[in-house]
């Protein structure tokens, strides 16, 4: 396991079979573009074949076991919020908003790089209509500004006043505040709609998946 302990803190780092695994299949994928690899021996073939295995391996083992254990330990904390007690300290290590304050990481740092590669922000240029039309991530872009927009409308439902320079959300309802807010996020959900419809199914979206899941977080708390 990749945990390391200093000074009471456990610090978790990727199993170092998978960090093996993605290094072996980016350096085959660059040997391949540089066009290093013009003919397959055996030995290279069993090396190849010994890659696939680990790839399925760590996928049903590790990746999409702990999808599903995220997707149900969260889900059952936000439908019963007096498990929130008991794991909110975790919760909060978990996705980087306690921190280890010499590593100078911002506040949910884990949450933030985690969404932010999901959507690989990072890689951000000026698509072509082409690339557009098949970025699902797009689509996922979307869903995540409706949940921000939820999310917003529940804690302006009250309105707002400042105090001390801050605005703080109090029941304050005489100003329309929460309309004008929302009308705001409304438009960017509107744009990331836009750009979310224009997102074309491929025909591997069609097919039926090789790994899903299928599980009602209310029946496995029963």
């Amino acid at each position: 396991m990749g945990i390391i302990k200093q000074n009471g803190i456990k610090y978790y780092t990727p199993h170092e079979d998978l960090r093996d695994l993605l290094k072996k299949e980016l350096h085959k994928k660059k040997a391949t573009k540089a066009g290093k690899e013009l003919g397959e021996d055996d030995k290279e073939k069993r090396k190849k074949g010994n890659i696939d295995r680990m790839k399925v391996y760590y996928l049903d083992k590790h990746i999409f076991q702990a999808m599903a254990n995220l997707a149900f330990f969260f889900e059952a904390i936000a439908k019963h919020p007096e498990l929130e007690d008991l794991y909110g300290d975790d919760i909060r290590d978990l996705l980087g908003v306690r921190r280890n304050k010499s590593a100078k990481h911002e506040c949910g740092f884990m949450f933030f790089n985690l969404l932010r590669n999901i959507l690989k922000v990072d890689d951000l240029h000026l698509e072509g209509e082409e690339i557009i039309q098949h970025d699902f991530r797009l689509i996922l872009t979307h869903h995540a500004e409706r949940i921000v927009r939820n999310k917003v409308s529940a804690f302006l439902a009250g309105g707002y006043k400042k105090q001390n320079g801050r605005t703080m959300l109090v029941d304050f309802k005489k100003e329309n505040v929460r309309k004008v807010i929302l009308d705001d996020f409304s438009r960017a959900l509107a744009w990331t709609g836009m750009l979310a419809s224009s997102v074309d199914n491929s025909p591997d979206d069609e097919e039926e998946p090789h790994r899903t899941f299928d599980f009602r977080t209310d029946e496995l708390l029963k």
